[in-house]
């Protein structure tokens, strides 16, 4: 203990790990916030403070007050956020997403689950499955309903009840269409009567009446570029979400079943010749503060 003493009463603000981006994770946070109320900090640990305790006493109470702290479910979605947003992947799609926005005023996003019928053999099949979201994105190129399509991003998982599916975001040139609602059902359709032949189902996160308090929160449906809060909700409550990555997956698919890729998106826009629309403003960090 008196090791720790040491160490927490030298901290100071300036000693910091950092994220890639330099911000300071969420257990940093919590510490440091603390330790700015501890009026033991520079006093021998048998040292009496003016309220007649020693300053050992004030450091076990800050030691239990921080275990509380970060038992609070709020506490733990802030780490597990600060955790996606530091890999790879999520950097990747923030550039990806940045890109689009350089490139389009606005953009329609549709967030969609896609899976199959719990009496349908497909869910348990993921070479079938694989099969059918590939079909899905090649058929984009001569179907009229992808035509405004202007990037998309994907993840695999593997659950008991549903087997195999995906989650989607497909990005949509907001000049060119609107009704993300609508938007959503007739893809989601699609993928149900003819990617699956009828073996498919769906989950439309655009519609609030599925879960009204999403729609907001998730800020999916027409976006401007100059939306930065919810250009950061869309990477840091829909994004992120998609690029976690999944140790579990690959634990909880069926023996012998063949392993591949869980995560995949769009190819990064190319910048060719002056750019359209008025100069943009530098972009913003979507990391949490």
């Amino acid at each position: 203990m008196a090791r720790h003493y040491g160490l927490l009463g030298r901290l100071a603000r300036g000693t910091v790990a950092l994220t890639p981006a330099g911000e300071p994770g969420p257990y940093l946070r919590l510490l440091l916030s603390i330790l700015t109320q501890a009026t033991w900090r520079g006093e021998p640990p048998l040292a009496r403070l003016a309220d007649g305790r020693l300053a050992t006493e004030h450091f076990n109470e800050l030691i239990q007050t921080i275990r509380q702290q970060a038992r609070r479910s709020d506490f733990q979605r802030a780490t597990e956020l600060w955790q996606r947003v530091g890999h790879p992947h999520f950097q990747s799609t923030e550039a990806y997403l940045n890109s689009l926005f350089d490139q389009y005023a606005r953009l329609l996003v549709v967030r969609l689950d896609l899976y199959y019928r719990a009496d349908s053999p497909h869910g348990g099949d993921g070479e079938q499955s694989k099969a059918h979201l590939q079909q899905l994105l090649n058929n984009r190129r001569q179907n009229s309903l992808f035509e405004h399509l202007v990037g998309y991003l994907w993840k695999l998982e593997f659950g008991t009840e549903r087997g195999f599916h995906y989650h989607c975001v497909l990005l949509f040139n907001g000049a060119a269409v609107r009704e993300d609602m609508t938007y959503g059902d007739l893809i989601g359709d699609y993928w149900r009567d003819v990617i699956t032949d009828g073996h498919g189902s769906y989950w439309n996160a655009n519609k609030p009446s599925h879960h009204p308090s999403w729609h907001g929160a998730l800020d999916v449906g027409m976006i401007a570029h100059d939306d930065w809060e919810r250009r950061q909700n869309l990477l840091l409550k829909v994004v992120s979400y998609l690029a976690k990555p999944d140790p579990c997956l690959q634990q909880g698919v069926p023996e012998g079943a063949k392993r591949f890729r869980t995560f995949g998106r769009g190819e990064m826009l190319r910048r060719e010749g002056v750019k359209r629309g008025r100069r943009r403003r530098e972009q913003k960090s979507p990391l949490p503060a």
